[in-house]
């Protein structure tokens, strides 16, 4: 087999090691034989079980009771399956006399800064923690995850409107306190970015983001497809 006869440089297994313990989904194998073994195994054992008819890379999830039960087809879209237990889950708070409270719909809002600042397009657009990167796939677009690029520039209270505005108009500006950086909202729903560069010595370029916020019922804002090619 390869693995007898493979050999590894020192780093390289040092490295794989650290792979392995990144925060996520478990590796669904043991590693490395250590004084954590117990750990390594117990991980692997609760996520995923390996079985020998197949290759490596053919393992198994291994449900819970609760969602064994809820398994009514084959190949069921995941979508599907997570609104039928979201469903069930708010039935089931809904019996037991739990009493609905108000939630920003599905977006991880900072709601403070919001009341604080209202509820124009940069207000909107720094009150996300995250945004979501579109890129194009095989498949279509697609959309990932990210911080919020603007609050990396400048915390959400570094940013300030500027006086000719109250950021209601498509022509608001905010500034970054310390900072050559600029929000203008473009749209009642759509603002951009601007982050001035320097790319050699006494030249200038400025970086562009573009977002769409409108409310669709999405989870965060979204970079447009455009500034997502263009920094990806």
């Amino acid at each position: 087999r390869e693995v007898d006869s493979t050999v590894l440089h020192p780093a390289d297994v040092s490295w794989f090691v650290e792979l392995c313990r990144r925060p996520g989904k478990p590796v669904p194998f043991v590693p490395i034989i250590d004084a954590e073994v117990r750990r390594w195994w117990r991980s692997d054992s609760l996520w995923q079980a390996h079985d020998d008819r197949y290759d490596a890379d053919g393992v198994i999830v291994i449900p819970g009771p609760a969602a064994l039960r809820a398994v009514r087809a084959v190949d069921e879209p995941v979508a599907a399956l997570f609104n039928r237990f979201e469903a069930a889950t708010v039935a089931a708070l809904v019996e037991a006399g739990v009493e609905p409270v108000d939630a920003a719909q599905r977006r991880e809002t900072h709601t403070d800064h919001r009341d604080r600042r209202g509820d124009d397009p940069i207000s909107r657009l720094l009150a996300e923690p995250n945004v979501e990167w579109t890129t194009a796939g095989p498949d279509g677009l697609r959309r990932r995850r990210r911080p919020n690029p603007a609050l990396a520039v400048a915390p959400a209270t570094a940013w300030h409107l500027d006086v000719s505005g109250n950021g209601h108009g498509p022509a608001s500006v905010a500034r970054a306190h310390r900072s050559d950086a600029v929000l203008v909202a473009t749209g009642p729903n759509s603002v951009r970015l601007d982050v001035p560069l320097t790319v050699h010595r006494d030249t200038m370029s400025t970086a562009s983001i573009e977002f769409d916020l409108s409310s669709d019922g999405r989870s965060a804002a979204v970079v447009s497809p455009r500034s997502s090619a263009a920094w990806s």
